[in-house]
């Protein structure tokens, strides 16, 4: 298991595709894969565009990170690794040793 809320998501989709409906969703759509295609949607997820005084509000007083951080989480999660061929020197690669791991 991962530090990143899209584990519980990932790990349904690993187990989903051998589903009867799997087998009529599209193998690439637009050029991304299936794969690319779930961790795109994470990242649209935390999308946002916030002023600096509301950001700064919401840093004092919530206790969850702005959402261009929670989307990073993705780098500790091998199978991203696998759907974007990330490499080393690329922004957001992690070697497996440096990747969060919590059991």
């Amino acid at each position: 298991m991962r530090t990143s809320p899209i584990s519980p998501g990932w790990r349904w989709r690993s187990t989903a595709t051998g589903c009867h409906w799997a087998a009529s969703r599209p193998r690439s759509l637009e050029g991304f894969s299936g794969e690319q295609r779930f961790f795109l949607g994470f990242g649209q997820v935390w999308r946002n565009k916030y002023r600096e005084p509301y950001l700064r509000r919401v840093l004092m007083t919530d206790g969850h990170s702005p959402g261009e951080y929670r989307a990073s989480t993705v780098r500790n999660i091998d199978a991203w690794y696998q759907a974007f061929g990330a490499t080393p020197g690329q922004t957001l690669f992690l070697t497996p040793e440096q990747r969060v791991r919590i059991w």
